[in-house]
């Protein structure tokens, strides 16, 4: 008799155990339904990349404290006029660039620089390690504007620095 008890307690408390574990998966199970059944709408901050293709739409001289002489502004219609529209560049998620634009002579031929290029955005620079008739030269940029649209970046070289503005395609 003690033994029949002894496996009834025994049998009805795997019984009871069992059925709890059931039962709490039933309402884990309830509980996961019902909150993927809730959907939230969680808005994603968009963040500006600079990698794609842009098109040149604009050139800003920046003389600083330089009065531009009557030269300096004719070469700068000039250069507008050249290659505003003509001038592409593209920042590849690999590192890599590539800017084809009007060769500075106004021949009318096409010039291209390609390599890679150092991005700190912290620091809002960019340089383009550009490769010229075998030789590597960088082409220090400061970052004025990225949208994500817009890409405006100073040169730090020449006579007269410039902003060039490019607009993604």
């Amino acid at each position: 008799m003690k033994k029949t008890f002894v496996y009834l307690l025994v049998g009805g408390l795997s019984f009871s155990i069992a059925s709890c574990g059931g039962k709490e998966e039933s309402e884990n199970e309830t509980k996961v339904e019902e909150s993927a059944g809730e959907v939230e709408d969680i808005e994603e901050e968009e963040v500006a990349t600079i990698f794609g293709t842009y098109d040149m739409t604009d050139m800003v001289p920046d003389a600083g404290d330089k009065k531009l002489t009557a030269q300096d502004e004719k070469y700068i219609k000039e250069s507008k006029e050249r290659t505003i529209g003509k001038t592409t560049l593209i920042l590849n998620e690999d590192g890599t660039f590539s800017r084809e634009f009007p060769h500075p002579s106004g021949d009318g031929s096409m010039s291209k620089w390609t390599g890679t290029y150092e991005l700190d955005e912290a620091a809002g620079t960019l340089v383009l390690n550009a490769e010229m008739n075998g030789k590597k030269m960088p082409m220090n940029f400061t970052i004025e504007e990225n949208t994500g649209e817009k890409l405006s970046i100073k040169t730090d070289f020449g006579q007269i620095f410039m902003v060039y503005v490019y607009t993604k395609k």
